[in-house]
């Protein structure tokens, strides 16, 4: 077994998992100190939408859609193709 890091308390439940590679993971649930970040002053609004991932009240963080759909359709025709 490999730790990825110490255990801050200790865990009141665990969840064993499999991953698709069969790999095998643990996560456990312990309780953890929440401190609050220092003011700054400066604030943010995030709307989450279908046509922008997200709109910011900040133009420069504004995170355009992705189009995975889109990208992975043009993919698989291609792959089509080529196995036709």
């Amino acid at each position: 077994m490999v730790w990825s890091r110490e255990l801050p308390g200790e865990p009141s439940s665990v969840r064993v998992y499999r991953d698709g590679l069969g790999h095998w993971y643990a996560s456990f649930v312990v309780p953890a100190q929440v401190l609050p970040l220092p003011e700054t002053g400066r604030c943010i609004g995030v709307d989450w939408g279908v046509k922008e991932v997200a709109t910011t009240t900040s133009d420069e963080h504004d995170l355009p859609h992705p189009e995975y759909g889109r990208k992975a359709a043009g993919q698989l025709a291609r792959y089509q193709r080529m196995m036709a």
